[in-house]
């Protein structure tokens, strides 16, 4: 509704300032003849300028709308604190493989295993594709590497 309204109100000011100019420059000039030109340049380039002035009005409206989130997240942003490349702790340095040995994983409420017996080598510096069909245990296996999952039988060794 409100960018119904903007419209008619910009329709009023910009007719309204047209008006002015034309006033203007009546009481300036004895012929209006010789203004009458410039004055329909002013009306036509008015008239096809409203969509453009409606479509900046609605865009500050919706910042304006959008702008407390956006602060927000920013001000998140500048809380995070960045990592510092000297800190070694916490990193694994993988030079040679990533093996999986005899890796099982069952979760929780559910009765058929997920993974059993799971033994896989994967060599560093090298991309690998995990194929198989859906409730096979791809994501798993990927969640188990990267330590988002635990396995609960079988070892994940990394030989640096």
């Amino acid at each position: 509704m409100i960018s119904a309204l903007s419209r008619f109100f910009l329709e009023a000011v910009a007719f309204g300032g047209i008006l002015i100019i034309i006033l203007y420059q009546m009481s300036q000039t004895e012929n209006f003849n010789n203004i009458l030109p410039i004055l329909s340049l002013y009306v036509f380039a008015g008239y096809r300028m409203i969509p453009t002035l409606q479509q900046i009005y609605v865009s500050f409206n919706q910042l304006a709308f959008v702008g407390p989130s956006l602060n927000k997240l920013y001000d998140d942003f500048k809380k995070i604190k960045t990592a510092k490349p000297d800190q070694e702790q916490g990193q694994i340095f993988l030079n040679k493989t990533i093996d999986l040995n005899s890796i099982n994983y069952t979760y929780p409420n559910v009765s058929r295993t997920t993974l059993k017996d799971i033994n896989l080598s994967i060599p560093a510096k090298s991309t690998i594709g995990l194929i198989g069909a859906t409730g096979s245990g791809k994501t798993t296996t990927v969640d188990i590497i990267l330590g988002l999952l635990e396995a609960q039988k079988g070892t994940l060794e990394v030989d640096g």
